[in-house]
C-alpha cells in the first residue's frame, strides 16, 4: 500500500494543468455513505488487495487506511463477474 504525505492529496493530469483533487474516505466515512459496503467488507476487500484488484483504491498515511472514492468505484466497473 502506497503511504502519502499530508497535503500531497492532489495530482495533476498534465503538466501545467489544473491539480484534480481526490476524494478520500475512511472506512467509517466510506461505510457510513454507501451503506452496501460495510466496514468489514472493506477491511477484507483491504486485506486481500493484492489479489483482487483494489490495490490502487486504498492509500495509508500513518495507520490510517483511506479510500479513493473515484478510484473504487472505477475498480467496481471494470470488474466483472464470470459464471
Amino acid at each position: 500500500m502506497e503511504t502519502i504525505q499530508p497535503g500531497a492529496m492532489m495530482e495533476c493530469q498534465e503538466q501545467g494543468s489544473a491539480p484534480k483533487i481526490k476524494n478520500y474516505l475512511t472506512i467509517k466515512e466510506f461505510s457510513a455513505k454507501y451503506s452496501a459496503f460495510t466496514e468489514n467488507s472493506l477491511r477484507w476487500l483491504i486485506f486481500n488487495r493484492v489479489t483482487n484488484g483494489f490495490y490502487s483504491c486504498f492509500r495509508k498515511v500513518g495507520k490510517r487506511v483511506l479510500i479513493d472514492e473515484a478510484a473504487f468505484f472505477s475498480q467496481i466497473d471494470s470488474a466483472r463477474m464470470d459464471g
